[in-house]
């Protein structure tokens, strides 16, 4: 009779603990989940740090944490944690009343990407596994790794003409190092244009007059088709072609940055597969410009939303674009693309083809 009420007074007890649990375990966990930095470059390290708090009396025996996450975010510490096959990050733990739990992750970023992560699934419950509540936490992550940036001395920039310092008769804008001549004065000169010896000589009002120079600009065109008569979009690998080209279009705006190029970027892929927005960044130059760029190429997905071709006549032919240094990024050359090259040409713009393992300039 006294095992009887002892297995009914651990069955009630049981039955009372999981009634809690049910109740209560997901109430007053909180849990935070961030990135230390938003942006990094393909191959670096980063952490990902996870802060989970049980902000209530009741102790937690086991807490575990599930999220879907790249396996281009590469864990270095397998402990309290496992990557499934697929793909799934899990941390497990165990908490005591009014405990806060702070765990920190170094990852390495393997792969240019946008990576998101945006729930958690968190599941608790009590010491024997009777009780299991699960609660989804949005957390709305998202890291954007960078291409690479390459030995400036790939580029083979013709920097002759892109350093801003080719006088030019047509007007771009004037340089105001490069003086010419003299005149007399005019409404709307400028007090800083006043050369005053000759003011002086001549006792009346003269300014100086200045030679322009062309205001260099790079338009940096990617096309994410493998070869003209592509029709369906292939995997591309982290060292295949078109990585190469995004690369060496990174590179591209690196130097450009460096050197006060401004700098403009449009690509005929998408950013999913049912986003048909376009993207482009207009030109530009800076710190906040050049971030911007690199974060459009890190959103590219190798999806063709125009073939090359329709994207050059529909979208950068009609734009009108003149007086810019084209550098189409592309892993083939054909006649129609050179076709297409001289109209850009008759613009009154220059056209490099650059390949992924080499350089055509024409």
């Amino acid at each position: 009779m006294n095992i009887v009420w002892i297995m009914a007074v651990a069955l009630g007890i049981a039955a009372i603990q999981v009634a809690v649990y049910r109740w209560m375990g997901p109430k007053k966990i909180t849990y935070q989940r961030y990135f230390s930095q938003n942006a990094v470059y393909e191959g670096d390290k980063i952490r990902m740090i996870e802060v989970l708090g049980n902000m209530k009396l009741l102790p937690m025996p086991w807490i575990r944490l599930e999220a879907r996450i790249s396996p281009n975010l590469s864990f270095k510490n397998q402990d309290d944690l496992r990557i499934s096959g697929d793909f799934y990050h899990h941390s497990v733990f165990s908490m005591g009343p009014y405990q806060r739990i702070t765990r920190t992750h170094e990852i390495t970023c393997r792969k240019r990407g946008c990576y998101q992560m945006d729930a958690v699934s968190l599941t608790c419950g009590d010491m024997f596994g009777f009780a299991n509540v699960s609660q989804a936490r949005h957390v709305g992550l998202e890291v954007l790794v960078y291409p690479p940036i390459q030995d400036f001395r790939v580029l083979q920039v013709p920097s002759r003409r892109w350093q801003g310092d080719a006088v030019v008769k047509r007007y771009i804008e004037p340089d105001p190092f490069l003086v010419n001549g003299i005149r007399d004065y005019r409404p709307g000169d400028g007090v800083r244009d006043v050369h005053w010896a000759a003011t002086a000589r001549m006792n009346q009002l003269m300014v100086k007059t200045h030679d322009y120079t062309a205001s260099p600009k790079l338009y940096l065109l990617v096309n994410v088709q493998r070869h003209e008569d592509q029709w369906d979009d292939l995997t591309e690998d982290q060292h295949g072609p078109i990585e190469e080209l995004l690369s060496l279009c990174a590179t591209y705006a690196a130097w450009a940055r460096g050197n006060g190029v401004e700098t403009a970027l449009r690509c005929n892929a998408r950013q999913n597969i049912l986003d048909d927005t376009r993207l482009e960044v207009d030109f530009g130059g800076g710190d906040g410009h050049f971030h911007q760029l690199m974060a459009t190429l890190a959103r590219i997905k190798i999806l063709r939303r125009r073939s090359f071709s329709s994207f050059l006549d529909e979208e950068i032919l009609p734009s009108g674009v003149s007086g810019a240094d084209i550098v189409i990024l592309s892993c083939y050359w054909s006649p129609s693309l050179e076709e297409r090259a001289n109209r850009l040409r008759a613009l009154g713009n220059s056209v490099t083809w650059r390949g992924a393992r080499h350089e055509t300039v024409a």
